[in-house]
């Protein structure tokens, strides 16, 4: 219950009550010798961290969740903790690191049937092959996950990958500005439908940088004017 509690609370954006249920599971877990909530404690703690900023506290939690989990055989929960870790390190500037644990956590996302889960491994690794400027592998992850997404009937999920390949085309030499226009006005109404804020705001900005590339000045300034009030 405190696991799910905690959870429900980082998605709502209060984090001092979620590290408090995180902290209450690690303490119960640890006395009871309870390996499988053990893990998700920790699990729990390193996100919230890890949202934070705190990747070098976050990647050591983790590591204890991933011994945990592997050790007991909890490989469901091992996907999510391989991907963050891929996170985490990428956010780190860790990069061989990063591809190494997305690695891991697809091959097992994979063995499992967990399409989802492969889907945002995909999306998550393409973040890391842009930051390498490795922008055309990152657009093959992307169209890859699209197609997950698609299969999965998340709504939301499809959108966050219209806007990354908007995004990466956008930055991409000689990118297809008419297609990202496209992509990007269609994750648009998706997230608006949905009252996803700060992916609202995203794509306004985005749309600005598409804008400017057209040398549509006035239409670029007008986007990134829309998302300041929603940022």
């Amino acid at each position: 219950i405190l696991v799910d509690v905690g959870t429900a609370q980082q998605r709502t954006g209060n984090a001092l009550e979620a590290m408090r249920c995180a902290n209450q599971v690690i303490t119960l877990a640890e006395k009871a010798g309870l390996s499988y909530p053990l893990s998700w404690g920790y699990y729990l703690k390193a996100t919230l961290l890890g949202s934070q900023g705190f990747d070098r506290d976050a990647i050591e939690i983790l590591h204890h969740a991933r011994s945990h989990a592997e050790e007991h055989g909890f490989r469901p929960l091992l996907v999510k903790i391989e991907r963050t870790l891929g996170v985490f390190y990428q956010q780190a500037g860790r990069y061989a690191e990063s591809l190494e644990h997305y690695g891991i956590s697809l091959a097992l996302a994979r063995d499992l049937g967990l399409v989802k889960e492969e889907a945002e491994i995909l999306h998550n690794r393409a973040v890391t092959y842009s930051a390498m400027g490795r922008n055309r592998e990152g657009i093959l992850d992307i169209e890859q996950a699209g197609v997950l997404w698609r299969e999965s009937g998340d709504e939301l999920g499809r959108a966050r990958n219209m806007y990354q390949l908007a995004f990466s085309l956008a930055y991409e030499d000689g990118g297809d500005l008419d297609r990202v226009f496209g992509l990007a006005l269609q994750a648009l109404e998706i997230f608006q439908r949905h009252n996803s804020l700060g992916w609202t705001a995203s794509v306004h900005g985005l749309l600005g940088y598409a804008y400017w590339l057209k040398k549509e000045s006035d239409k670029a300034i007008e986007a990134c004017q829309a998302a300041i009030p929603v940022y």
